[in-house]
Order: structure tokens, then C-alpha cells, then sequence
């Protein structure tokens, strides 16, 4: 699952977003960085400058105190007269606490002058001592106050702070150097900075010119730089260490160390000097007294304050990282469990939530496989659906929908494949290694089937017609079973109620079939179609009382093809209403023609259900009568009983429409369909036809003898004339007549004819006697 959301979008927007984060984090974190050090150098630097100017300021004072002493010593001649001048020295100390001991040294090096406490101090030569020789030159080469080497006085027990001021004649000679001493660890220490925390250094060296060497002179914390101040103070900075830091301060400032010595300067730098642990540093230097003075605070410090503000951002950082991925991760399950139910519906049928033909096109090859190649297609066609949706409403045919899914998937085991194909047509997939346990379960899916159903407290029955067809073949095209499978159902659906299984012979009907539908939608344009007229004769009169419209198909390739064999092929594929109109059209046109010598000769027009309940149908015959000016009342408009298979209520209504335009009505076929005593007395009915199926053994059944004498009554009684059909002999006529049989069409009389041919026959037609010797004739 977290594989899929991490391939997802909103998987990769997490990704970019946690990456986009990090980097943001990196940055921030560097920025952070680089903030600290500013703001840490900021405030070293801030404190440097306070601690270098405070001991400039306490220097300069001591150097004027100096200036102002020596003078006084030059006055009163203090290397000859050496007494007056301790007086005075010793009054300078005792009034003043910076310094703990003086001495007074001549040019050449030698003490004549020093405190009491500094036993055999005047013996001493500081030009001769290595450890004090290079910083009393660089006093005897100054004007200004400078410091000599911090020194321990094992007398006072105190690290000394030496400051010396060369004494000058008005020549400028140096005449004595006075040299005073500061307490480093008391008060008075130039450079103390108070309340340091933790991880700051304060360091102050003195270099030497004639070696350049560098001398420390104060440490704080002295533990930060050693363990013992006699080895620290007592030796040279290391070289390395020194090149180092003036690597860094040339960097820091961008000039040479020989250009920087001839001014005061401050640089800050990260001190990563050998022997000592990072730090940020700030040095100075003061070139008027001649020492550097640094303060420092380690990078370990400085992580410190640095892992706290990223421990903080990184829960900031963890938590937002989760927030956004928990936020997207819902949005994937819940735009997955979106699409899954989007995918639920592309694949499944929204009524019944049955598998539909695009589940079936999805997963027919892995079934397939499943099954073992062998399996048997159902195809479930409901009959007569239609007559439920019109009659009772689209609703209820929806519940009959849902129940017969119901059905099925009871009638399902666990390796079936049920779908809903759309409509009422439902496809039903099964493993099929024996054909007879198909046929089998095709009779339980039957028997089920119509079995009455209780539907919205209505009582419905419905019946299928199963087309059948067997896959032996792994990997058999989905597209050749259904079209094998609906053959098959097609042919069914002639019997109803029934199943049919595929073969090859239904294939070449449908083939022919698909071949003559495709011939007959150019049929009217090619003028294939044409009319032929059979007569009507009055039982009674002998005359022709009218003649019946019969359509005719003459084909370049299938030849002449009968009605019988394309008319519900135009039915089923909608060509129906406009070979309709081509009829009505065609037989008006012609009759009106022949009404210029046989007028009042009625005319009978065969029309189809789908023709009857076109929504044009009605106003078209009746526009056409106007157009060739004939009496709607010479016109019968035949149908068939089995029009009342569709809807009765609407065939009813459209009849009685019909009926009050002035045409007649005349029900074809009678006795072979649907028709009952209450569809004649309920319909504008104005003549029943007797089918040629029961005229052309009426000599020889009892059966049929009995059944047209029932019509021939039922139509009496009602007032309802009967035309009989197929009639061919005179016996069938003279006992037709004698039941009564009011109207005759058939060979005996006439067969079909063309137009011109009807012309011809009206011209010389003489009524017939209906006496068999006369009819013999």
C-alpha cells in the first residue's frame, strides 16, 4: 500500500514536499549557522572593543603618570641620586593600587632602583636575561607605555603584568626606563572582563619585532590553554599556531600582517589553530602599547545553542513532514477508494450492481482461463419487457429487472459469470465440460424464471428466450461468442419461452440475413420495392369489392424475395417505417389512378405494429388521401393480431383515432395469435380475415370447418364482415359462402398483379354466379 501511494501524485507531491522540506531545512539550517557566528561575533566583538579601549584608556593614563614621574626623576638626577628616587618611587606605589612593585633601570639595562620586596631585584641585568632582553629593547625603541613578559614573583607570589616607560632628555636620549608591575589575577588587570560564560577565552600575546616570536601574556580561563602558567608564559607561541592565526586575521581583513602592524585593527575569524579547540574569535591589536588582545568562545559552545534550535525545528519539521504525508496519504485512500467506487460503477450495472459488458470485455480472458478453455455462453433475453415498462411503468420494470438478477445469482455457483448486457438482455458464463449439465442448468434457469414474481403487489410473469453457444477453443474471441450467442437467442426468440443452441446452419440464416438487410436499405432508392393487387370478391354480388395492397422485393442479387422472409427484417432494423410510407404512398397514388374508372373500389393496406405506433403514422395516410383525393373511407388499414403482443391501452387509442378519421379496420390473420371475444368488441374492428391456414383444408378437417364457422359467427353476432383468405377452389367457396363468409380473396379469383395488369382485369371483369358450374368454367 505505501508503494502504491509513493507511485501515486499525491505520493510524488509528498515526496517533492518532504525533499522541498529537507532542503528548506538545510538552508535554514545553514542560515542558522551563519546567524550564530554573526550574532556571536557580533557580541565578541562588541565586548572586545569595550575590553581594548577600557585598558587603552587605564595604559594612557598610566603613561601620562609616567611621563610626569620621569621628568621629576630627570630633575632630580635619579641614576646618581638613587635614594630620592626610591622615596619617590615607593610614594607612586604606595598611592597607587594598580601597581604591586617598580623598578628603575638604567639604558643599558641594569636595575638601580627597586621595591623591598623585590629581593635582589638591583643586581639584575634585564638586557642580559633572554626572558626580559627583546621587550625592554622594544621599550628603549618607544615613546609610549609598553608591557614586558608576564613574570611570577615567588617573593609576592603574585603572575606580574610588566609595564615600562622610557624616560627621555630633552635630546631625546632615554635617560631610565621606570618599570611597574600589575597584579594579573587582582583587580587592576587591564583586561579583566567580568561574568564571562562558559566557552569564552580572553588571551593577550606581546610579539617581539627583533624575532618575531609571540608571548603570551594572559589567559581566562588559564585551563582552557594549559595546566602549568610557568611552561605557558615562560615559552614562545607555537609557530604553527601563530602562522595560522595570521593567515586567518590577513583573510579577515584582506591586507598583510606587516600593513596591519602598522595600526590598530580588530579581525574576526574562526580560529581552528592547531592545539586549541575551534572557536569564533575576535583579536586586536594595540599598536600604541604594542600587544594583542583576543576573546574567543569555542564552536562546541556554539553547537550547543545550534542543536537546540534544530532540535526544535526538526520536531517542527517531523511534525509538518507527517502532518502533510498522513493529509495526503488520506486524500490517496480516500481519491482510491473514489476511483475504486467509480471503477465499481464503469463496471457494473446501476440497477441490479450485476457485472456489466464492461467488466465481461475486462476480465473474459482471466475467466476464460480459469474455466479451462471449455465453458458454455448464455444469452438471456427477456420476451415481452417491453409490454411490462409500457403498461405498468418504468419503475416496476426496474424491480422485475432487479428480481430476475435476483434469480439468476441464485441460480449462480461460485465459477459462473453473470452480466447484465443492458435492457433485458443478460449474459450468463459458465464452465462447460459436459453440455448436458448446460442444458440442464438452462431449464432450472428457466423454470425459474416464470415462476410468478409479486411486484409492487402486482402478479407478473415473465418468460426468456436463452441463445446458446459452446467455446471449445482456448482463446476464443469474446466478440465471435456473443455474436454466436445472440444468433442463437434470436432464434429462440421466434418460439419465445425457449432456448436455441448455435450451429453453423443458424449461422448462414444470420449471414444471409445480415446480407439482406444490408440489400434492403437500398431497396427504395434502387426502385427494388414495387406493389401488386389481389382482388377481394363479395360473396353475395360476385364483384370485386376491393383489392388488397401487396409489396413485392425484386433484388439484382438475392432476387425476387417474398415479404414473408424481409418484412421483420425491416421491423428489426428500423427500415420498417419508411418502407411503410413507400406502400401508403405507392397503393394511393396507384389507386387513384384506377378510381378514374372504378371508383368507390376499396383499398386495403397491410401496416405493421411499428408503423401503427409511429408517432407520424396516423397523419401521414391521412395527408396522402388529400393529396390524391381519395375518401379515407375506401381505405382499410390491415393489421395483424399480433400488434396486440405490444401495448393494448395505446393500440386501443390510436385505433379509435383511426376509426374516427373515417378508415376502416381490418384484423388479419384472425385465429392464429392473440385475439379474443373482448379484443373485437373493444376495438374499432370492421372486418376479421379468416387465415388461408384454415380455408385450405376446410373440405377435409372438422377442426377447421369448426373454427371458421366460430369466427364467421363471432363476426355475425358482432355486426363484423369476414373476409376469407386463400381461397382456391370453388368447394372452398361455396362452403365459405354457405357458413355465411361475406368477402373471398384468392387463386380461384385471382393471384397478385401489377398495376397494369389490375386495369386490365377490372376492364373485363364480369361478377361471378358462385354456382359450381359456373365457377368450373
Amino acid at each position: 500500500m505505501i508503494k502504491a501511494f509513493l507511485t501515486s501524485p499525491l505520493g510524488r507531491i509528498c515526496v517533492l514536499f518532504m525533499v522541498a522540506t529537507s532542503l528548506a531545512l538545510l538552508i535554514a539550517c545553514y542560515v542558522k549557522w551563519q546567524n550564530l557566528q554573526d550574532v556571536l561575533r557580533t557580541e565578541l566583538s562588541n565586548v572586545h572593543n569595550i575590553v581594548m579601549n577600557s585598558a587603552s584608556d587605564r595604559f594612557h593614563q598610566q603613561e601620562a603618570m609616567f611621563e610626569i614621574i620621569g621628568e621629576r626623576l630627570i630633575e632630580m638626577n635619579a641614576v646618581e641620586n638613587v635614594e630620592p628616587a626610591r622615596q619617590l618611587m615607593a610614594g607612586v606605589i604606595d598611592n597607587n593600587p594598580v601597581f604591586e612593585v617598580y623598578k628603575l633601570i638604567r639604558p643599558d639595562g641594569q636595575v638601580f632602583a627597586a621595591s623591598d620586596s623585590l629581593i635582589g631585584a638591583e643586581s639584575s641585568n634585564l638586557l642580559a636575561t633572554p626572558y626580559t632582553a627583546e621587550t625592554f629593547r622594544t621599550a628603549l625603541g618607544s615613546h609610549r607605555l609598553t608591557v614586558g613578559r608576564t613574570w611570577y614573583s615567588d617573593t609576592l607570589e603574585l603572575w606580574l603584568l610588566p609595564v615600562r616607560y622610557a624616560v627621555r632628555n630633552s635630546e631625546g636620549e632615554v635617560e631610565l626606563v621606570i618599570s611597574a608591575a600589575i597584579d594579573l589575577e587582582g583587580e587592576y588587570n587591564p583586561w579583566t572582563v567580568r561574568n564571562l560564560r562558559p566557552g569564552i577565552d580572553v588571551y593577550v600575546t606581546v610579539r617581539a619585532p627583533e624575532n618575531e616570536r609571540f608571548y603570551p601574556l594572559y589567559y581566562e580561563p588559564f585551563s582552557s590553554f594549559g595546566a602549568d602558567k610557568r611552561q605557558v608564559y615562560g615559552n614562545a607561541l607555537p609557530e604553527s599556531f601563530v602562522q595560522t592565526v595570521i593567515k586567518k586575521m590577513e583573510a579577515a581583513t584582506g591586507e598583510p600582517f606587516t600593513t596591519l602592524l602598522q595600526r590598530d585593527f580588530t579581525a574576526s575569524f574562526l580560529n581552528n589553530a592547531p592545539g586549541l579547540a575551534p572557536a569564533m574569535a575576535v583579536s586586536g591589536y594595540d599598536k600604541d602599547h604594542q600587544y594583542f588582545f583576543g576573546i574567543r568562545e569555542t564552536i562546541p559552545n556554539l553547537r550547543k545553542d545550534f542543536i537546540v534550535w534544530l532540535g526544535l525545528i526538526l520536531i517542527v519539521y517531523i511534525f509538518v513532514n507527517a502532518l502533510v504525508a498522513f493529509m495526503l496519504y488520506r486524500m490517496f485512500k480516500a481519491e482510491e477508494r473514489h476511483q475504486a467506487r467509480l471503477r465499481h460503477q464503469v463496471m457494473h450495472d446501476s440497477l441490479t450492481d450485476l457485472p456489466n459488458r464492461y467488466y465481461l470485455k475486462a476480465h473474459y480472458a482471466s475467466w476464460a482461463a480459469a474455466a479451462g478453455g471449455e465453458y458454455a455462453l448464455f444469452f438471456l433475453d427477456l420476451d415481452n419487457f417491453k409490454f411490462i415498462n409500457d403498461h405498468f411503468g418504468h419503475s416496476v420494470g426496474d424491480l422485475v429487472l432487479l428480481e430476475v438478477s435476483k434469480r439468476l445469482t441464485q441460480l449462480c455457483t461460485p465459477d459462473m459469470l453473470l452480466i447484465r448486457q443492458g435492457g433485458d438482455e443478460f449474459l450468463l458464463l459458465m464452465p462447460c465440460v459436459d453440455k448436458s449439465r448446460c442444458l440442464v442448468a438452462v431449464e432450472q434457469l428457466a423454470a425459474r424464471l416464470n415462476e410468478v414474481m409479486v411486484v409492487d403487489n402486482l402478479k407478473i410473469s415473465v418468460t426468456g428466450s436463452i441463445g446458446i453457444t459452446y467455446c471449445q477453443q482456448p482463446g476464443e474471441a469474446l466478440e465471435a461468442l456473443l455474436v454466436k450467442a445472440d444468433i442463437a437467442m434470436y432464434q429462440a426468440k421466434k418460439l419465445r419461452n425457449s432456448h436455441a443452441v448455435f450451429s453453423e446452419d443458424l449461422q448462414t440464416k444470420s449471414d444471409e440475413r445480415a446480407i439482406m438487410e444490408s440489400e434492403l436499405r437500398g431497396a427504395i432508392d434502387n426502385a427494388e420495392l414495387y406493389l401488386v393487387y389481389q382482388p377481394q370478391i363479395d360473396a353475395v354480388t360476385g364483384e370485386v369489392s376491393g383489392v388488397e395492397a401487396l409489396l413485392r422485393w425484386s433484388n439484382p442479387l438475392l432476387g425476387s424475395v417474398p415479404p414473408d422472409r424481409f418484412i421483420f427484417i425491416a421491423e428489426d432494423c428500423g427500415l420498417i417505417n419508411p418502407i411503410g410510407n413507400f406502400v401508403v404512398d405507392t397503393a394511393l397514388q396507384e389507386i387513384a389512378d384506377i378510381h378514374r374508372d372504378h371508383a368507390g373500389l376499396r383499398l386495403s393496406i397491410n401496416v405493421s405494429v411499428q408503423q401503427l405506433v409511429h408517432g407520424g403514422f396516423r397523419d401521414y395516410i391521412k395527408q396522402k388521401c388529400a393529396d390524391y383525393g381519395i375518401s379515407s373511407s375506401l381505405i382499410k388499414v390491415e393489421i395483424t393480431e399480433s400488434l396486440f403482443i405490444e401495448d393494448f391501452w395505446q393500440i386501443e387509442s390510436l385505433l379509435n383515432l383511426i376509426s374516427s378519421d373515417g378508415f376502416s379496420i381490418s384484423l388479419d390473420d384472425f385465429g392464429t395469435g392473440y385475439s379474443s371475444l373482448s379484443v373485437l368488441r373493444k376495438l374499432p374492428i370492421n372486418e376479421v380475415k379468416i387465415d388461408k391456414s384454415f380455408v385450405q383444408d376446410i373440405l377435409i378437417d372438422a377442426h377447421d370447418r369448426a373454427l371458421i364457422k366460430s369466427i364467421i359467427s363471432i363476426g355475425q353476432s358482432l355486426e363484423i364482415p369476414t373476409l376469407a383468405e386463400g381461397v382456391e377452389n370453388i368447394d372452398q367457396a361455396l362452403v365459405l359462402r354457405e357458413y355465411g363468409c361475406n368477402l373471398f380473396q384468392g387463386y380461384l379469383f385471382a393471384r397478385p398483379m401489377r398495376l397494369d395488369d389490375l386495369r386490365a382485369y377490372l376492364q373485363g371483369f364480369e361478377p361471378y354466379p358462385f354456382s359450381t358450374d359456373s365457377l368450373s368454367d
